[in-house]
């Protein structure tokens, strides 16, 4: 079974978590085109359209940036949604990606 090419794998993603938007913007350093919306409980993290390494690399340096305020996050209350452009897929690929 064939791989799919992460190189040209297209994505996004909304880190929810249980800390104040003002807490957010105020202690994390975000990237260019990463923004951070209020929620009712918190406040949600939410990438630009990421492409191949280069976006995965993008996601962990804020991963990490998030990490760094551990003693104020309720993991319970956290959570990560990842949308997957899949327009250029066939249903090999789709399948692939389920099974990934």
């Amino acid at each position: 079974m064939d791989k799919l090419n992460i190189s040209s794998f297209k994505f996004g993603v909304e880190l929810e978590s249980n800390l104040t938007g003002d807490d957010v913007e105020d202690s994390l350093n975000f990237e260019r085109g990463w923004w951070v919306k209020g929620e009712h409980c918190g406040s949600e993290i939410i990438s630009p359209p990421l492409k191949g390494y280069y976006g995965l690399f993008s996601l962990r340096r804020q991963l990490r940036n998030l990490w760094k305020m551990y003693a104020k996050i309720s993991f319970k209350d956290c959570g990560l949604h990842v949308h997957v452009d899949i327009q250029h897929f066939n249903m090999g690929d789709t399948k692939r990606m389920m099974i990934f």
